[in-house]
């Protein structure tokens, strides 16, 4: 539901309830009711069907819009696959818009893109003479707009047998529990827990969030902005297309972005990151980590231990090193002259007992807008 009114502090559910409904009825002058043929236009959207309600409103007679006719108020309901009784009421079909207006079709309260309200639950309320009914028939008005507040995800169990479980196109949360299993989430927006064993995860479409949990597991994100975690055991990551967000966890794990500006992090273990397409992060933790950018400007965050960059780039727009964890290197000229030395392999940037190799650079190379400090 979209508020579409004009007069301050008043909405279509303030102008409806508490028996306003009912003086509408009371005070009823015509009706028009029907196929609209010359449209008419609320909120950027054109209708050809509705039915209009003229009335009678004495309070509202000071704003001068006074008909002629005998009314200053006009009820409008507007919609689709509407059929009328002869009177011009609408029996059946869908409500998408109900509107307040003067005389001059200038609307002063109302709402659009109405969601789930019957014309026939109308149609009961108008032609009934309880005000219980036309309170039951405008309260279901924006009962239906509201959130179902008890809605739950879709919940698998599994159990500690090796288990293949797929999840639909609502939003899964599926637990593989113990077991060797094989899960897809589907479309929605999913998690995914493999539990023990060696678990293997697909999120497929949707934002998807996949945690392998003990074991040698593998994952894959799929479409999407995903989050992989891959926790204990020597585990393999593949982010997919989307902005994703990767962890190895504890063991010696490989790591994929994939498409898309991705976060990779190998936590504990000599980890292996290749970032892939897009301006990716990544960060190898504890343990001597292998780091590969691919395409596009990545930014490698110095850690402790000791790592490698396979690719980094001094002439590629946007590629970075974070020092910003090296406490011992304040600058660039530190950086130079204290910490970074040419090697067979490359330049070794150090601090303390930790190390960054960049591996084919050299010194004469490396310019104060590569690092971050």
């Amino acid at each position: 539901m979209r508020d579409i009114s004009t007069l301050p502090g008043q909405t279509l559910q303030s102008e409806t309830q508490g028996g306003n409904f009912y003086f509408l009825k009371a005070n009823l002058v015509s009706i028009y009711g029907g196929d609209i043929p010359s449209g008419m236009s609320l909120a950027g959207k054109a209708y050809s069907q509705g039915v209009a309600f003229n009335y009678y409103d004495a309070g509202s007679s000071w704003d001068g819009m006074v008909s002629s006719a005998g009314w200053n108020r006009k009820f409008v309901m507007l919609g689709s696959n509407m059929t009328f009784d002869a009177a011009g009421v609408p029996t059946s079909g869908d409500i998408e818009a109900m509107v307040f207006m003067n005389v001059h079709e200038h609307v002063l309260v109302g709402a659009d893109q109405l969601e789930g309200v019957s014309a026939a639950d109308f149609y009961q309320a108008w032609t009934s003479s309880s005000l219980a009914d036309d309170t039951a028939f405008i309260n279901s008005i924006f009962e239906a707009d509201e959130p179902d507040d008890d809605e739950e995800d879709s919940v698998v169990e599994g159990t500690s047998a090796a288990e293949t479980l797929t999840g639909d196109a609502e939003d899964n949360v599926i637990n593989g529990n113990g077991g060797n299993d094989t899960i897809s989430g589907g479309a929605g927006n999913d998690s995914l827990n493999g539990g023990s064993g060696r678990d293997k995860l697909r999120g497929e479409a949707g934002s998807d969030d996949l945690q392998g949990g003990g074991g040698n597991d593998k994952l894959w994100g799929g479409r999407g902005n995903d989050n992989l975690g891959g926790g204990g055991g020597k585990d393999k990551l593949w982010g997919g297309a989307g902005n994703d967000k990767l962890d190895g966890g504890g063991g010696k794990d490989k790591l994929w972005g994939g498409g898309g500006k991705d976060d990779l992090s190998g936590g504990g273990g000599k980890d292996k990151l290749w970032g892939g397409r897009g301006s990716d992060t990544l960060d190898g933790g504890a343990g001597n980590d292998v780091l590969i950018g691919g395409k596009g400007g990545d930014t490698f965050i110095f850690s402790s231990s000791a790592d490698k960059i396979k690719d980094f780039d001094t002439e590629q727009t946007g590629e970075l090193i974070d020092l910003s964890n090296a406490d011992g290197i304040g600058s660039f000229r530190d950086l130079i002259a204290n910490h970074a030395a040419d090697t067979r392999d490359g330049v070794l940037i150090t601090d303390g007992s930790d190390s960054l190799l960049l591996e084919g650079v050299t010194t004469a190379e490396l310019q104060a807008d590569d690092f971050l400090f």
